[in-house]
């Protein structure tokens, strides 16, 4: 039975209003890095106390988002999606006239936790309202807004933040937040319940080895990747001399590059038809890219402004294109707890993100940026060792018993 939406739109419509709701938290997610440097001026604090913001954010999202799923089974979803976006867009809100580093941090978590119950209740409505031949489609776009925001949000944050405030970063996002709530609040229908799993049941697949030493790795490059995303505009301001203004190209390059090698990924892991394989030699390019902005760093203007945007886009590509065969590889590996290997997925994905961030931070630390990319290509060294040839033939036995 086709869902029935408010007055005027269609079901397609309001698949887009929860995407818009996912674009704002990849806003949110993304957008610290672009203006790293302005917040730890306006508050006063290094910059790799700034970079513990995406630490915070990542490593809430990640505990929390299991917990809220199970605490929010069988409510209703648009009572969840509502509630979540209407909390996020006011902690965004409150991060912006923040005034003080710890208020700030609080707000970041609260808006993590808001995240974390609103992701998979989004993607479980654009399930619940196309029919299931357009199911995976729905779900694909509702994630989209996520890779969306990096191409837009994160670019125009950091204008926004170079002509006025690094504030305005954050209003945008709890505009954007606000107006998908109430667009929400007028179109979702109310008979939509959240799948109703206890905590045990979201984690029982880690009961499989296979399946840990899989979110392990991925643990793994999202850290190595991070640290330098994380800290990419005062990486790419030492690699080219470039004024911070300017780094919202080496952004936009970022976003553009990373759709490309989410659909790049998707395509050559069907190739391969061995998801295993595919990853390798993903990471081995990300390692590539990663030692090749360290030499970007090392070498500087006149050199740097030429090695460092092409390192950027590899990178980005690179990274990305690890989503696709990474996902088919876990569901293969356990095929009927689907959803929940994809949850960890997600859950060891914002955990690396945390690590990185915290790890980039280290080193910022120290004064050196050009130990925060080869730091990155260690951590792809150690997933590459990870993902070695015995680790295939168990994944490839363990999709035909």
């Amino acid at each position: 039975m086709k869902a029935q939406c408010g007055p005027g739109l269609s079901v397609p419509g309001s698949v887009v209003l929860l995407a818009l709701g996912m674009f704002a938290i990849g806003a949110d997610g993304f957008v610290i890095a672009g203006i790293l440097p302005d917040l730890a001026t306006g508050l006063q604090v290094s910059l790799s106390q700034a970079g513990l913001l995406v630490s915070a954010f990542a490593l809430t999202y990640a505990i929390s988002a299991p917990i809220l799923g199970a605490v929010l089974g069988g409510k209703s979803l648009r009572t969840i999606l509502i509630a979540s976006m209407g909390v996020f867009a006011a902690a965004n809100l409150a991060a912006a006239l923040s005034e003080q580093y710890a208020w700030l941090l609080l707000w970041r978590l609260i808006a993590a936790m808001s995240a974390a119950a609103y992701s998979p209740a989004a993607v479980a409505a654009a399930i619940n309202l196309l029919p299931p031949e357009k199911r995976a489609q729905a779900s694909s776009f509702v994630l989209g807004g996520l890779t969306a925001a990096l191409v837009t949000a994160v670019p125009l944050g950091l204008m926004l933040a170079s002509v006025s405030s690094w504030r305005m970063t954050f209003i945008l996002i709890a505009t954007l937040a606000a107006a998908a709530a109430a667009a929400l609040w007028w179109v979702m229908p109310a008979n939509f319940q959240s799948r109703s799993l206890s905590l045990g049941e979201r984690l029982s697949p880690l009961r499989n080895g296979n399946v840990i030493r899989t979110l392990a790795s991925c643990f793994v490059w999202m850290a190595g990747g991070i640290a330098s995303y994380t800290f990419i505009v005062p990486i790419s301001q030492s690699a080219t001399g470039w004024s911070a203004d300017k780094t919202s190209f080496v952004l936009l390059i970022y976003g553009a590059a990373a759709i490309a090698g989410n659909l790049i990924g998707g395509r050559l892991g069907d190739f391969l038809k061995t998801p295993v394989r595919a990853l390798q030699y993903f990471l081995c390019v990300h390692l590539a890219s990663l030692l090749l902005m360290s030499l970007a760093v090392f070498s500087g203007p006149p050199l740097g402004v030429w090695l460092f945007p092409v390192a950027v886009a590899i990178f980005a590509a690179s990274g990305w294109a690890c989503t696709p065969p990474q996902a088919s590889r876990l569901v293969a590996l356990s095929p009927p707890h689907a959803v929940q290997v994809i949850a960890l997925n997600t859950m060891a994905t914002y955990f690396g993100m945390a690590a990185g961030a915290a790890l980039g931070g280290l080193f910022s630390a120290s004064g050196n940026l050009l130990f925060i990319p080869l730091a990155g290509a260690a951590a792809q060294c150690i997933a590459i060792w990870m993902l070695t040839a015995r680790e295939e033939e168990t994944f490839m036995k363990a999709t035909h018993e």
